[in-house]
């Protein structure tokens, strides 16, 4: 197994038409240019909030890993993947809704939401949303000028 580079270590991107190369220690990764438009970053850092919900780290984590999640297919590839399905409840903590058919759920690539909480690097986060099609911002308190941003699935 590879050493990964630590946490202090510089990453460089180069964009050009056609390529993306990421460079980091002595690791380089090149990735094909797609042909769609990339989204207005700078616009997801101004993210409105319309819910804040507190995040138990270990206990989403285990909501997630035990309770059924909504297989989907991606239309551009055709691959298979897991959604977790999220409300906040009255008292503001996210929760995995599995088949609940509340209002507020917002749909999650389960595989992104597990390496968002990671990212987190706390045992309590902010999860900041606007509605169930809107980026979602996962935050650690400790740190407010940092966040994960994740983007919901359109439930069926």
């Amino acid at each position: 197994m590879r050493d990964r580079p630590s946490a202090a270590t510089q990453v460089t991107v180069e964009l050009r038409a056609d390529q993306i190369t990421f460079t980091a220690a002595d690791r380089v990764l090149r990735a094909a240019a797609v042909e769609h438009d990339f989204p207005d970053w700078q616009r997801l850092q101004h993210l409105s909030t319309t819910h804040r919900g507190h995040i138990d780290v270990a206990a989403l984590r285990r909501q997630l890993t035990s309770t059924p999640t909504l297989p989907m297919r991606r239309d551009n590839d055709g691959v298979t993947y897991e959604v977790a399905v999220l409300s906040i409840d009255p008292n503001g903590e996210v929760r995995v809704a599995g088949d609940s058919t509340t209002a507020a759920r917002i749909g999650v690539n389960q595989e992104f939401l597990l390496q968002a909480l990671d990212a987190g690097n706390a045992a309590e986060l902010l999860l900041d949303l606007d509605g169930p099609i809107t980026p979602l911002a996962i935050r650690n308190p400790d740190q407010a000028d940092t966040f994960s941003i994740l983007m919901p699935v359109r439930l069926p």
